[in-house]
Parts: structure tokens; C-alpha cells; sequence
């Protein structure tokens, strides 16, 4: 379910164009949900927006079923693969980066800003906004590997007029983790710009959907992401799985999300099937947002395992159902759950507390009503869509020259 179309710009409406590449993965998970989301948002206070992508796929098609514009270049992501392509691969992928870079020149020609989303998206835009002589913004959606900025991610936050994060927690870590020499230039070229979400919008999905049926007396936890390693799903099910279900025989738990990694989700299986767990566990694969949304109404709290996040759509929007959360203490996922609050963080790589995180909160229907409580109005105030587009639409208006977008003032 996409966002709700943002109403025509007015004639003469700065345009911003978007740069999201897309590879093999045509599920649309919770960072490309995101885009979209803020692009309509922020085309309610005047601007318009127009996204260059490498697939048509089901982000594309959200993106058009939002009312925006989406200009497909067919070239997949240029970087997947790159060390051992050997130089025929080298030539073509370099071929695709320059195809994409092109169709960036042209349309930023008519726009004001270039705004690239993840690494492959900033070095499929950066030559073509700047051949236009158009400013670039480098936004980071998710923690990068191994929780430290790398060269290539470093490079883009020199090169890009301004680099916005998702969150606090991966501002900060991105500028802990860069080069100590190039840290000061890091600081000051990086900020933070929460994710936001249309809380009215999602309450009146879930005000017409019905929940998913649950077992007489089940009491139901969900895992929702992506089943690749940074998601952390193999060692819930390898080691909290478990244990909780020893202590909580009526436990069931329901892991929502496509594989993106064969061999991961194989595991996965292998794992359930091993310690005989099957029937305490459903795997739906990928879901659109209602589907999600009807999970989300009949579950008693989320599990968050990741190394790491951008910030966690999952736990906003469960948070917002009233849903208590138990998550790693993980970049990302520090802004979103308060501990004691609105859920449990538990350290990464202790299972074991992680699994009586979760037996504490089966146990305590209270606490979960509580908390799950406390985490719907923590979400509404801190993660509010207005407040993200407003921040947005600043950043744009100060990088294209602010006398130029009045027009663009919102209301």
C-alpha cells in the first residue's frame, strides 16, 4: 500500500529528482517505503518530485501509485558483483553507471536538486547533477556494513553538498567510524533527519483490516524484515526460539519478509526443522503493508534482532499498534524503542537475554499493555511525517537558494 498521492505542485513547482537504484530483490522493504513516503510528504509543501530507478519492479510501481513521476533506466544495481566481474563485467557495469548518470543530466537540468539514496544511488547521480550543476544530497537509509562508514561512503559525504541520516544513533556513527582525518569534514557535511510516518494514514489502514486468526490461547510474536544475516532471524530461531517455547509452550512466532538471501533463509528452515519447532513458527514471505498490518493487530509485541538499522520501520509502525518491542541495543533501533518504556533492548549476541526479555513480557499482559501504550505516543510525537517533510523541504530550500523556492513555502 503506498502513500496517498500528494496533491498537484503549482506551476512552476521546484522539481527534486530522486536517485534509487534497484538489483535483483523486487520486494519493497521498510528504506524504499520510506523514500517514497517522504518524496509524497514533502510534495504536499509545494515540490515535485521525480525518481530515476534501475528496475521496473514494485518500487516502481509504488512509486507511480503515489501520483509520482518514475523514469526507469534498466540497468539493475552496477555495483553488485563489481570485484569479480573481471573486465568485461567492469566495462558494462561502468557502461550501466554512466546510462543512469545520464538520464540523472537530463532531468536535473529541470530540477533544483539531486537527491541520491544509498551508495549505488549517489555514484548512479552524483556526475549527472553535476554536469547540470545541480546541488546533491546523499541520503543514508541503513547502518553500514560492519556498523563503520566505509571508503566509498565516506567519499559520498565529501563529495555531496549535505548527507542526512535516518536517525541520531547513525549520524553518530557515521561520524565516529569515519577516517580520524577526514571526521571534522564528515561532522560538519552530516545530519539527521528522522524518518517519518503518516500515523493517520496507517490508522485508517488498520481501522479496515481485519486481524490474522490466531490459535485458541497463542500468544504470538513477529519478526518483519528482509531474511538476510544483518537481520539477526537465524539466531532467534536457533537460540531464543528455544528457549522460550520450553518455558511457553503456546508461544508461536511469524516471520514476515522475502528472502533476500537464499542460503540465509535455507538456514533458517534447517534450523526449525532440526529442533523440531515447526508448528511454533509461520513463515509468510514477503507481505504487502495491509497483510502486515493484520499481523501486527492480533500480535502481542515484535522482535528486533539486527546488527544494525537505519531505523527501524517495522518497530515504528509495530509501536504504533501498541505493540512493546524487544530488540537489540543496535544503531538504529536505539532511537526508536526507550528501555522500560516503550520496550526491551537486550545486548547483541546475548540469545539468552533476548529470550527472557520476551518470556517477561508473555508472562505480563500488564507490561505489555503498558508499554505498548507508552511506545504509541512515543512514535506519534517523535517520528511525525510533518515534521520530517518540513526538515526535508528546509534542506532543499537552503541548497537551491531559498529567494528561489518561496513559492514553495508551505501553505
Amino acid at each position: 500500500m503506498a502513500p496517498r498521492p500528494p496533491p498537484r505542485p503549482p506551476s512552476g513547482a521546484a522539481e527534486i529528482v530522486y536517485v534509487l537504484v534497484r538489483g535483483e530483490v523486487a520486494d519493497v522493504y521498510g528504506g524504499e517505503k520510506s523514500s517514497i513516503a517522504q518524496a509524497a510528504a514533502v510534495g504536499r509543501r509545494g515540490f515535485r518530485a521525480r525518481f530515476i530507478t534501475t528496475a521496473r519492479d514494485r518500487f516502481a510501481e509504488e512509486v507511480e501509485a503515489a501520483g509520482m513521476e518514475c523514469e526507469v533506466v534498466p540497468a539493475g544495481d552496477p555495483l553488485a558483483g563489481f570485484r569479480a566481474a573481471g573486465p568485461a563485467g567492469w566495462l558494462r557495469r561502468l557502461v550501466d553507471l554512466a546510462r543512469v548518470n545520464a538520464a540523472v543530466f537530463r532531468a536535473a537540468r529541470q530540477a533544483k536538486v539531486v537527491h541520491t539514496i544509498a551508495v549505488p544511488g549517489f555514484l548512479c547521480g552524483f556526475a549527472g547533477a553535476r554536469l547540470a550543476g545541480r546541488p546533491v544530497v546523499f541520503h543514508v537509509r541503513s547502518a553500514p556494513g560492519g556498523l563503520r562508514a566505509n571508503r566509498l561512503e565516506q567519499l559520498a559525504m565529501l563529495l555531496a553538498n549535505r548527507t542526512i541520516c535516518v536517525s541520531q544513533s547513525l549520524r553518530d556513527q557515521l561520524v565516529a567510524t569515519a577516517s580520524p582525518a577526514l571526521r571534522p569534514l564528515v561532522a560538519g557535511r552530516v545530519r539527521a533527519i528522522d524518518n517519518g510516518f503518516d500515523f493517520a494514514e496507517l490508522e485508517a489502514a488498520a481501522a479496515r483490516a481485519a486481524p490474522v486468526v490466531r490459535g485458541e490461547g497463542q500468544l504470538t510474536a513477529l519478526l518483519v524484515g528482509g531474511i538476510w544475516p544483518r537481520k539477526g532471524q537465524l539466531a532467534v530461531l536457533e537460540h531464543v526460539l528455544p528457549r522460550v517455547v520450553d518455558a511457553e509452550p503456546r508461544f508461536h512466532l511469524t516471520v514476515i519478509g522475502g528472502a533476500t538471501d537464499a542460503a540465509y533463509h535455507r538456514a533458517c528452515l534447517d534450523a526449525v526443522a532440526r529442533r523440531g519447532l515447526a508448528r511454533h513458527v509461520t513463515f509468510t514471505g514477503y507481505l504487502d503493508r495491509r497483510e502486515v498490518f493484520r499481523h501486527y493487530l492480533a500480535a502481542d509485541l515484535l522482535i528486533l534482532p539486527s546488527e544494525g538499522e537505519g531505523l527501524p520501520r517495522c518497530a515504528v509502525e509495530a509501536a504504533a499498534f501498541g505493540l512493546p518491542v524487544v530488540a537489540t541495543r543496535t544503531v538504529g533501533t536505539v532511537d526508536v524503542v526507550v528501555p522500560g518504556r516503550t520496550g526491551i533492548l537486550v545486548a547483541p549476541g546475548r540469545p539468552e537475554e533476548m529470550a527472557d526479555a520476551v518470556l517477561q513480557l508473555l508472562r505480563d499482559a500488564r507490561l505489555r499493555a503498558r508499554l505498548g501504550a507508552l511506545a504509541a505516543s512515543h512514535v506519534r510525537t517523535r517520528f511525525a511525517m510533518a515534521a520530517t517533510a518540513d526538515a526535508t523541504a528546509r534542506l532543499y530550500r537552503e541548497l537551491a537558494g531559498g529567494s528561489n523556492l518561496a513559492a514553495c513555502e508551505p501553505g
